[in-house]
C-alpha cells in the first residue's frame, strides 16, 4: 500500500525537519571548533591545502588548522608526536 497524499506530506515534513536538526547540529559543531582554534593560538582559522585528485587534477581544501600558525616555523615539516606543543586544543574536537 503506497502512502496516500497527507502521509507523503507528513512524510515530506518529517525529512524537512530531520534535515534542518542534521544542519544546526553540524553548524554548531563547526562553530565551536572555529571559536576553540581562535581562541587557543592567533592565525587564521581555516588553511588552505593543495591536493591532486582524479586524473591528477589539482584542488584545494579548507581545513581546521590542528597547530599553531608558525609551526613549522623553526623545525620545517615533521610528523606529529604524542603530547605535540604545536597541537592546538581543537585538535581533539577534529
Amino acid at each position: 500500500m503506497s502512502p496516500g497524499r497527507p502521509e507523503r506530506r507528513i512524510q515530506a515534513g518529517v525529512h524537512w525537519t530531520r534535515r534542518a536538526a542534521n544542519r544546526a547540529a553540524i553548524a554548531a559543531c563547526v562553530l565551536a571548533t572555529a571559536v576553540v582554534v581562535r581562541l587557543d593560538s592567533p592565525g587564521p582559522i581555516l588553511f588552505r591545502q593543495e591536493r591532486v585528485g582524479r586524473d591528477g587534477i589539482p584542488f584545494t581544501l579548507l581545513k581546521f588548522r590542528s597547530m599553531r600558525a608558525d609551526a613549522e616555523a623553526i623545525t620545517g615539516p615533521v610528523w606529529a608526536s604524542e603530547d605535540d606543543p604545536r597541537i592546538t586544543r581543537a585538535e581533539p574536537m577534529q
